[in-house]
């Protein structure tokens, strides 16, 4: 189901969150997800190391969801892999409310993204803090800021909100990732691969070369 005749994922985000929901599908999906992820990460330790402490995370944030963490988990405890770290899109809300100049200036689709990453952060914490092999370190508390900016985190809004951001990683006791998507395509390096009408307009969009801009310009500073 994940992969089409070529060997390409075919799958979406919304077919995960549709086999998510579904009692005939569930199982049949998470042992499939887990033998691909079984695959790549014997592939990585392969080319760098069996000791290499891993960290995992899932495009366009995939790992969220409960039929994906639940394959990451006994994929994780079955080989012992040693992992240091899981991804959670976990995203503060609180500092975009208060910047009100900003609003009208994210993409309103961001906003659902957020709410249910966020909604799914909830289950995954506890669920990974109480499945975690006694062997296995403790996953760091982390906010995840880039979700409802995706494709415009600009030089300018970062600026306006990344002290709003630090402040409520800092109350919180978290530590605060912020995403970009710094790299581009051209047409015409676009092959077979990429099958998803979606992620190829996001592949070329200006947002990218905006990211990018904002990763070599801004000014991270540690106080």
């Amino acid at each position: 189901h994940l992969v089409d005749g070529q060997g390409y994922f075919c799958i979406s985000w919304g077919d995960l969150f549709r086999w998510n929901y579904s009692p005939r599908m569930f199982m049949t999906i998470k042992r499939e997800l887990k033998a691909e992820i079984k695959a790549q990460t014997d592939r990585f330790l392969e080319q760098f190391g069996k000791e290499q402490p891993l960290r995992f995370d899932g495009h366009q944030h995939t790992q969220m969801l409960p039929l994906c963490y639940w394959a990451l988990l006994e994929v994780i405890v079955e080989q012992r892999y040693r992992t240091e770290y899981i991804r959670i899109t976990k995203e503060p809300i609180m500092p975009y409310l208060k910047k009100v100049s900003l609003w009208k200036s994210y993409c309103s689709v961001n906003w659902i993204k957020n709410l249910l990453l966020n909604f799914y952060a909830l289950g995954m914490e506890r669920t990974i803090e109480k499945n975690r092999p006694s062997w296995q370190d403790e996953n760091p508390s982390m906010f995840l800021w880039g979700v409802l900016m995706s494709g415009h985190m600009d030089r300018k809004r970062i600026t306006a909100l990344l002290p709003g951001m630090k402040k409520k990683a800092a109350d919180k006791s978290r530590t605060l990732e912020i995403l970009f998507h710094p790299g581009s395509l051209s047409p015409e390096e676009m092959g077979e691969e990429f099958i998803s009408e979606g992620a190829k307009q996001f592949y070329l969009s200006k947002g990218r070369r905006l990211e990018k801009e904002a990763v070599m310009t801004v000014q991270f500073e540690e106080k």
